[in-house]
């Protein structure tokens, strides 16, 4: 699943051409947004063949795009550049299982590679490629086992996170870094 603006920094374009590798594979891929380039990708998905798998949602409301992270099996985040993305947060909140850009800012703060996603690189279509084969070779554990354990989703939940950089400012500030 893809959930975003149908622009070209999202990456969408990487991931369809990609997917057109695994044409002898069994897999979907559900597009949850909208934008300008829309015209584009669906001529992208119609050129190579791929209408039977690659479906166009639409846009759909935060309830809605709930639901379809928690019905999905894994969500690609394929972003060119990104400061963050919240997405990526809101997919691992439902135990989803993320392939995450190497160019979002969330992904080296919260995806734990091979764990709760794979960290890959939209710009480069034959690794692309390689990672949907590792998920299309485990899909039931990626349906199954892909929560991470507790002690460290604490680690990486964002209050923890907020904890340690003011303690670490705090340490920073004071007379040869004392612990505050």
């Amino acid at each position: 699943m893809f959930i975003g603006q149908l622009i070209e920094r999202k990456g969408l374009a990487s991931v369809i051409r990609s997917l057109h590798a695994l044409k002898e594979r069994e897999w979907q891929l559900l597009i949850v947004g909208t934008g300008p380039d829309e015209a584009d990708l669906r001529h992208l998905v119609g050129r190579l063949e791929l209408e039977a798998r690659i479906r166009f949602e639409g846009y759909k409301q935060k309830e809605e795009v709930v639901r379809y992270l928690i019905e999905a099996d894994c969500l690609v985040f394929p972003s060119l550049i990104e400061v963050w993305g919240l997405v990526v947060n809101e997919a691992l909140a439902t135990d989803t299982f993320v392939l995450a850009s190497k160019y979002a800012g969330a992904t080296t703060d919260i995806i734990v590679d091979g764990h709760n996603g794979l960290i890959i690189d939209p710009l480069d279509e034959e690794k692309l490629t390689k990672s949907f084969e590792w998920i299309l070779d485990r899909a039931d554990w990626v349906r199954s086992e892909r929560s991470l354990g507790l002690k460290l989703w604490r680690r990486l939940h964002p209050e923890s996170y907020a904890k340690a950089v003011s303690t670490a400012i705090r340490r920073a500030q004071s007379p040869q870094g004392e612990t505050i």
